[in-house]
């Protein structure tokens, strides 16, 4: 095999100039030695399920902890922070923080008073 002329490599029966680092310059006219990869979605479509049973109530999930919040304070004397606490299994800081913030994303009116001394929280839709 004769020699290739200074400054050129061999790359797949080509000669193709090289960069001072020493290695070959890859051009757009060097066939790649890969195939080219199909371009695919992440996830196929899939065909729509059959909608599940959802029954008189409308919904398919469990009432969640922040559910029963929001029933324990709507109730007409409303619910203590130990009440939600035991209901929830949740800490003290947790229901203030449920009560500060998730129940007033959902659009109510948190209010309290202390009539026998223990403060009740009650919920009311804005």
């Amino acid at each position: 095999m004769p020699r290739p002329p200074a400054g050129l490599v061999p790359v797949a029966a080509e000669l193709v100039p090289i960069r001072a680092t020493g290695r070959p310059m890859m051009t757009d006219k060097t066939p790649s030695s890969r195939s080219p990869r199909q371009r695919r979605m992440a996830r196929e479509p899939q065909a729509q399920a059959a909608a599940p049973d959802r029954g008189a109530s409308g919904r398919t999930r469990a009432q969640s902890k922040l559910d029963m919040v929001e029933v324990l304070l709507r109730a007409p004397q409303g619910a203590t922070i130990a009440e939600l606490m035991a209901a929830t299994g949740w800490q003290q800081h947790t229901v203030r923080g449920a009560l500060a913030g998730a129940l007033k994303k959902r659009g109510l009116t948190i209010t309290s008073d202390k009539p026998d001394g223990v403060r009740h929280y009650r919920a009311e839709s804005r």
